[in-house]
């Protein structure tokens, strides 16, 4: 379904995002938003997760925990002497 809505910018650029559009998307007070430029369009999504830098060293951690050893059976698969 498309809701579209017409508003105004401030001198500031600043608009504000109609209350029934903002309830629909889930966006609250400090809600984070992404906003895309396409072309001459502006996309905007709320940002639902944020990963953290703790987070993300967590991740790669697991990430290396997976794969520990895949590169000497890579190697071993191409090189097999």
């Amino acid at each position: 379904m498309i809701v579209g809505e017409i508003v105004t910018a401030n001198t500031n650029g600043q608009i504000v995002i109609p209350q029934k559009i903002r309830e629909k998307l889930g966006i609250k007070q400090n809600t984070l938003l992404k906003l895309t430029l396409t072309g001459t369009s502006l996309i905007l999504h709320p940002i639902v997760a944020v990963l953290t830098k703790s987070d993300s060293q967590q991740n790669y951690l697991e990430i290396l925990i997976k794969t520990a050893g895949a590169w000497k059976q890579e190697k071993r698969a191409i090189d097999p002497g």
